[in-house]
């Protein structure tokens, strides 16, 4: 960790009194390389001038911010040796959510990495089970905390904030073979200064923001889904299909803030003005094609003039229609 160098006897035994603790309260689980990363930060967080010399309350407060994060998703979604209902499966799943992200952000990225044979359990998971904190400064592990509890400990930012770190590295990527990418994923906290944080915290915000909130329901889903028993640790995710719908709600909300940047294809009306008069679209930009005309191999150049006038707008918002 990057935050060593601060060696106070007073927090070490902070630290243990908040890992004891937690191990006291899950008896069939074990100590995680990844909770000291996890749990010393919080002990040099809470540090609360008023309660210097109440070292009760001081302990409370960290043991709550432990358990917090924990609780919430960590112990059932990634430490899979705890004993919790359907650990295995939640933990592939968020390897599942990694990949979903990073094809869609960055589909190169994604294809030169499994073109060198690196999967994302090889070098993500380390990072998901330490919450980060064992590759970043004090000061930037603060930070990723900060959006982590802003965002009711929803773990979909940790999924985007790897999007993020890979993306920073994507040229290095990009232009290295096997080797090379594993040893800087396996000594990262000594390559970040490859990376610029504040940049990385923009772009995780960016990718939170801006993923569509279908690919976050398909991800609900996949959790219900687990949580009732209907995936099991031995689900391929390969095979799984995400539905990427758009919502009424949603549509409306883009009619009314961002009509000029709503792109409509059009799979089941055959005119225009049918599209504009059902959906109420009179100035979005629509485009009318059959689903034969994108499916039949006997269409190509077709395709080929529809999807190199749709490249032009690669920057809107696309909605496709289908029944």
């Amino acid at each position: 960790m990057l935050y060593s160098h601060t060696i106070d006897p007073e927090k070490t035994k902070r630290l243990e009194i908040t890992l004891n603790d937690w191990l006291n309260s899950h008896p069939d689980g074990e100590y995680i390389q990844g909770m000291l990363a996890l749990g010393g930060v919080l002990v040099m967080v809470v540090d609360d001038r008023e309660l210097r010399h109440d070292i009760f309350n001081i302990h409370i407060k960290t043991n709550k911010a432990f358990q917090s994060l924990t609780k919430r998703f960590i112990t059932s979604h990634y430490y899979v040796c705890v004993n919790e209902d359907h650990k295995v499966a939640f933990a592939v799943s968020r390897l599942f959510y990694h990949q979903v992200l990073l094809r869609y952000y960055s589909p190169l990225l994604c294809l030169r990495l499994q073109e060198i044979g690196i999967e994302p359990e090889v070098y993500v998971w380390d990072w998901f089970v330490q919450c980060f904190m064992g590759i970043f400064t004090l000061d930037q592990c603060y930070v990723i905390l900060d959006l982590l509890f802003s965002l009711q400990l929803n773990d979909n930012i940790l999924v985007c904030l790897s999007i993020a770190i890979l993306d920073e590295l994507k040229s290095i990527i990009l232009k290295s073979n096997f080797e090379k990418v594993m040893m800087i994923f396996t000594d990262l906290k000594n390559n970040i200064p490859l990376v610029d944080f504040p940049r990385i915290i923009q772009k995780t915000i960016l990718i939170y923001t801006t993923t569509p909130k279908s690919i976050f329901r398909e991800f609900e889903e996949i959790d219900s889904q687990i949580y009732d028993g209907l995936i099991e640790e031995d689900y391929c995710f390969h095979f799984e299909q995400l539905y990427l719908d758009i919502s009424s709600r949603e549509l409306v909300l883009f009619k009314a803030l961002d009509l000029k940047n709503l792109l409509v294809i059009d799979c089941f009306n055959v005119l225009k003005m049918r599209t504009e008069t059902m959906y109420r679209l009179d100035n979005a930009l629509i485009f009318n094609y059959p689903p034969d005309v994108i499916v039949n191999k006997d269409y190509k150049q077709r395709q080929r003039e529809i999807f190199t006038t749709l490249s032009l707008y690669k920057s809107r918002i696309t909605v496709i229609i289908v029944k």
